[in-house]
């Protein structure tokens, strides 16, 4: 689970359980989580664009 993988960018939104970028930028010193939380993903639902 995303979450899991980088829980400095990925929340977990209370109501529908689905994860999510509050932000919606990841900082660049967490890009690389976020690539392995992305690899790790079990429904392919998360798109990194550069």
């Amino acid at each position: 689970m995303c979450v899991l993988a980088c829980p400095e960018v990925f929340k977990l939104d209370d109501e529908t359980g689905l994860a999510f970028i509050p932000d919606g930028d990841v900082p660049p010193d967490l890009a690389e989580p976020v690539r392995q939380a992305q690899e790790s993903c079990p429904e392919e639902a998360i798109d990194v664009v550069d």
